[in-house]
C-alpha cells in the first residue's frame, strides 16, 4: 500500500481516506496486471505456469519501480525494502499463476 501511496501523493498515506484510496488503486491495477497475465498465458501453449508467474511478478515490479525512478515520484530504498518487494511480487506471480491451473 505505502508503494501506491507513493506513486498517487509522492508521500506516504497520512489520514484514512488516503489509505483507502491508495488500497483500492492497488487492488485495481493488481487485477489489471492479472487480466493482462491471462491474456498473455492463454497465448502460449506451455505448461510453465508457476514459474512463467514468476517472473511476470519480479518483471513487473521491476518495470513499475524503474518508471516511478524514472519520473522523480519514487525515493531511495534499501536492500531489505527492495527484497520485500522483490518477495511479495514474487508472491503475487505465483499466486496469479496458481489461480489458473
Amino acid at each position: 500500500m505505502e508503494f501506491a501511496a507513493e506513486l498517487i501523493y509522492k508521500h506516504h498515506a497520512l489520514i484514512f481516506t488516503q489509505v483507502v484510496i491508495a488500497k483500492s488503486a492497488q487492488l485495481l491495477f493488481a487485477g489489471i496486471l492479472g487480466m493482462v497475465f491471462v491474456y498473455l498465458i492463454f497465448n502460449q501453449k506451455g505448461r510453465r505456469y508457476l514459474f512463467e508467474g514468476l517472473i511476470y511478478g519480479i518483471l513487473v515490479w521491476f518495470a513499475i519501480y524503474a518508471l516511478g525512478r524514472r519520473l522523480n515520484v519514487l525515493g531511495d530504498v534499501t536492500i531489505q525494502i527492495a527484497i520485500s518487494y522483490i518477495i511479495t511480487s514474487s508472491i503475487f506471480g505465483l499466486v496469479l499463476a496458481e489461480t489458473l491451473r
